[in-house]
């Protein structure tokens, strides 16, 4: 069976950023998977770098590479394809446990 995935796109620091409704199975990836950035982990109060490179098409380099105000667009953007991981976070709140 295909599978039908929900893409939106947008131009953030001149890259097309696509950001896609994570399957149940990706979720659980983010739970499981802890690395060991603490700044990757802590920088942004809503998720870790790790979850936008999972829930969109960018790399670890491209989102070194851009600044805060352009990362709060990509979460921005996640956040709109993945109301309910977000909503999961904030029940977990303050242990935020993917970071």
């Amino acid at each position: 069976m295909a599978e039908a995935v929900t893409i939106k796109s947008k131009t953030i620091a001149g890259k097309k950023v696509q950001a896609v409704e994570m399957t149940v199975a990706q979720v659980r990836q983010i739970f499981a998977d802890r690395g060991d950035d603490l700044v990757g982990d802590l920088l942004f109060e809503d998720c870790r770098l790790a979850d936008l490179r999972i829930a969109t098409n960018l790399t670890e380099e491209d989102l070194s590479e851009m600044l805060p105000s352009e990362i709060e667009e990509v979460i921005k953007l996640a956040k709109e394809q993945n109301p309910h991981f977000f909503k999961l976070l904030a029940r977990l709140s303050p242990a935020r446990a993917p970071a």
